[in-house]
């Protein structure tokens, strides 16, 4: 007889049972073990059903879960009758160029194979690629640039064919695989899994509680700090969490109060433009939560940025269809002097809610409430929810590298960042100055590409031990500035 909860575990199956086999294959080099790390990897997230806001974050964690199976799992090298049969109207030459491409990939270690997968068949933007592996973008990056170079230089191609030749290998090889549907076995395991809890239900419970009254007697001093806000000049604090939230590991033991990491948290800088910090931050029973209630009271980590909000708390943050709801208390808007100040503080909540919800089909809108009520200080009742606006509130030139916590020595460093390609020219100016204003050293590099608006930039340059500012900028655009220090 079905179970009652089984209608969000059947609707996940149908809509991402094929793509996960898919990737877990393409990440396997076979389809061999594919449907047995992707049933585990359903039943994980079963058990974790309650944290997921929307399907989108049950998706996302689907693939962290089936990447991180596939890397554990002895690999299986497949050749190449596993891999690809010729479709009708496929020549052997075009055969033979799809299997020396999957060779290659097959054959590049274990982050450009997956960065690669992810990238170019999966279609996910860096971002999205850093978060499903738990690495910064510009680890995405250069793992994509590492595999690309392998990859043309093993088969010999340009560089403009080497990415699509990726594209179609991977397209062949996925187009393949047709898993069958394992509903039944799904649901039995999972019927398994939530009989052999119960026994342990009541010892887990208190084992839990005791975790989290010793954890928030430990941390608390070290935790505070770190989720303090400011008032102008004056500290505002942010209320603890009620509750820590507490998951379960694969093999059952309860796990720590849980940080989430790589939130996107959009700080204000000059002009009342938004630059983004990614920040590791403690659980507030929920991402969303988490995230929003940073915008509030959690100080950036670059001193040029700050929070528009006056410090408070987040009552509430849902998610219904493609609706952002969240209600904040009255106090965090004190800082609404003026419609401009007010605009550039809702950005920061609209742009931090939806960059940690996810959007991939730019449909999804924010309510913001205040204690409750749709009107808000300065600017009343707005008719209708706040949405991105695109590029326009966003600074137009980001340092990505090196981040506000990085620790540089006296060796050699990249610095690098984006560029929106609206300013005219691609030329980026870089100056290097001690914090009296001393020059040290200067440059130019030359803004390149086109992703999602932006182009990217790099440059080198190399730093005696000591205290620097680093400014960024281009003709008619504000400079980007950030604190750097030297070991």
């Amino acid at each position: 007889m079905a179970r009652r909860d089984d209608d969000w575990l059947r609707h996940l199956h149908d809509t991402h049972w094929v793509p996960m086999v898919q990737l877990a294959s393409l990440l396997l080099g076979s389809s061999a073990g594919a449907e047995d790390i992707v049933v585990d990897a359903f039943v994980a997230a079963n058990t974790r059903r309650s944290q997921f806001l929307t399907e989108d974050h049950a998706a996302t964690y689907l693939r962290s879960a089936v990447v991180n199976r596939t890397r554990s799992s002895h690999r299986h090298r497949a050749s190449s009758e596993d891999r690809v049969s010729v479709a009708p109207g496929q020549g052997h030459a075009d055969l033979d160029e799809v299997l020396r491409a999957l060779d290659v990939i097959d054959s590049l270690p274990q982050r450009p194979r997956e960065v690669l997968v992810l990238r170019y068949w999966g279609g996910m933007e860096e971002d999205e690629v850093a978060e499903t592996l738990g690495i910064s973008r510009l680890a995405v990056r250069t793992h994509l640039h590492r595999g690309l170079r392998t990859v043309r230089e093993s088969l010999g191609t340009s560089h403009e064919l080497t990415v699509p030749r990726v594209r179609r290998a991977l397209a062949e090889q996925a187009a393949t695989i047709h898993p069958g549907g394992n509903l039944s076995e799904l649901l039995d395991r999972v019927a398994e899994s939530q009989d052999d809890d119960r026994p342990a239900t009541r010892t887990r419970s208190l084992l839990m509680w005791s975790t989290v009254a010793l954890l928030i007697g430990l941390l608390l001093p070290n935790i505070l700090p770190q989720i303090l806000g400011r008032n102008g000049g004056a500290i505002v604090p942010t209320a603890m969490p009620s509750t820590a939230q507490v998951g379960t590991t694969d093999s059952g033991p309860p796990s720590l109060p849980t940080l989430q990491r790589g939130l996107p948290i959009y700080y204000v800088g000059p002009g009342n433009l938004l630059y983004r910090e990614f920040r590791d931050l403690p659980t507030q029973s929920d991402r969303l939560t988490t995230a929003i209630a940073a915008v509030l009271n959690v100080v950036p980590l670059d001193p040029a940025l700050s929070s528009l909000w006056t410090g408070g708390q987040v009552n509430s943050a849902t998610v219904v269809g493609n609706r952002i709801v969240v209600d904040i208390s009255a106090s965090a808007f004190d800082g609404f002097t003026s419609r401009e100040v007010a605009l550039a503080a809702i950005n920061q909540v609209v742009y931090t809610a939806i960059a940690t919800v996810g959007d991939r089909n730019g449909e999804k809108t924010v309510q913001i409430l205040r204690d409750g009520s749709p009107n808000l200080p300065v600017l009343g009742a707005p008719a209708t929810d706040f949405v991105r606006e695109g590029l326009v509130p966003l600074a137009p030139i980001w340092i990505l590298s090196p981040d506000p916590t990085t620790r540089l020595t006296d060796k050699p460093f990249a610095i690098e960042g984006l560029q929106q390609v609206s300013v005219p020219s691609a030329i980026v100016h870089w100056q290097i100055t001690r914090p009296d204003g001393t020059k040290v050293v200067d440059g130019q590099a030359t803004a390149a590409g086109n992703a999602g608006g932006w182009r990217t930039w790099r440059t080198m340059t190399q730093l005696r031990s000591g205290k620097y500012v680093l400014r960024v900028w281009s003709d008619n655009t504000p400079a980007t500035v950030r604190a750097l220090e030297v070991d």
